[in-house]
């Protein structure tokens, strides 16, 4: 499914999908009271499918085909990729693309200043396959890299402390970011932030037909833990998507979608609740402890 180094290039009906919801009618213009374009981070480049999606988005005339394409002028945009040979072929292909890009690791060298957005596909990587010495780096350098993380735990929290406070994430995960217990840590700081939608993924998006979702977050405090709500694309949307990616019979991969998404739905509520209630239980008991057996 994915390179040595974890990238899995993101399809362009989906990539059409990230631009518009990190944007949504809001778009990336005028950023505050002053006029300033605002700053967008994209980690983990790759060949640059999400800023070319950002790009049609905000560009007139450049091929945007859904109804919620909105004419604005691209924001300044700056992007990490750690794979020399993808900086390569990102470059050879647009060379005059309005983009600062640095070969580097983002989650040792970031780039400088904050940023309005945050739009990324992070690298498929197990923890099995993060290299040593690295996983030993990253756990003392990110909080909730905890126990067996995957790599989007660790561009997880270092895209939120890049991200201005009020500003947007949005990344494409795989499913299991929202139910292993592994990643409990990472779903807790999900949490004490205000989560926009997470919408399921098809399938058909990526080769193998592995489930992910797509994960949008305000950096705003959310004081008493946000829940996790699996929201399913639209009608217009999931077909648009499902034609892009080529599907073959797409009434019937509509309808499987929808199946999919109705049981992944029920399984991550049951998740989330009994994980919120656990917290809830062991903050309970600190509490209870510091007021010696009783609460208010």
């Amino acid at each position: 499914m994915s390179d040595a180094n974890g990238y899995v290039p993101t399809p362009e009906p989906v990539a059409n999908l990230a631009a518009s919801t990190a944007f949504g009618a809001e778009r990336p213009g005028h950023v505050g009271d002053d006029d300033r374009r605002g700053r967008l981070l994209l980690p983990g480049l790759g060949t640059g499918n999400l800023y070319d999606a950002v790009h049609r988005y905000c560009t007139n005339g450049d091929g945007w085909s859904t109804a919620r394409k909105f004419d604005y002028p691209l924001p300044e945009c700056v992007a990490v990729e750690t794979n020399s040979e993808l900086v390569d072929e990102f470059e050879a292909g647009h060379p005059d693309a309005e983009i600062d890009v640095h070969h580097a690791d983002f989650l040792l060298d970031p780039p400088e200043g904050e940023f309005d957005w945050v739009l990324a596909n992070p690298p498929f990587v197990c923890y099995q396959d993060i290299d040593a010495a690295k996983r030993d780096q990253y756990r003392e350098r990110f909080r909730i890299a905890q126990g067996q993380f995957d790599m989007f735990v660790p561009f997880f929290e270092q895209s939120m402390r890049l991200l201005k406070p009020g500003g947007t994430l949005l990344f494409i995960l795989p499913l299991p970011a929202l139910l292993v217990p592994a990643f409990e840590p990472f779903r807790k700081e999900l949490r004490d932030h205000f989560i926009e939608p997470i919408f399921y993924l098809p399938p058909e998006t990526f080769a193998e037909k592995v489930e992910t979702v797509m994960v949008g977050v305000e950096k705003q405090p959310h004081s008493r833990g946000h829940h996790l709500w699996l929201e399913a694309l639209r009608g217009w949307e999931s077909r648009e998507i499902l034609s892009g990616l080529g599907v073959d019979d797409v009434d019937d991969a509509v309808d499987r979608y929808y199946d999919e998404h109705a049981f992944t739905e029920e399984m991550l509520k049951w998740k989330d609740d009994r994980e919120r209630r656990n917290q809830d239980g062991g903050r309970q008991s600190g509490l209870e402890a510091f007021t010696g057996g009783t609460s208010p």
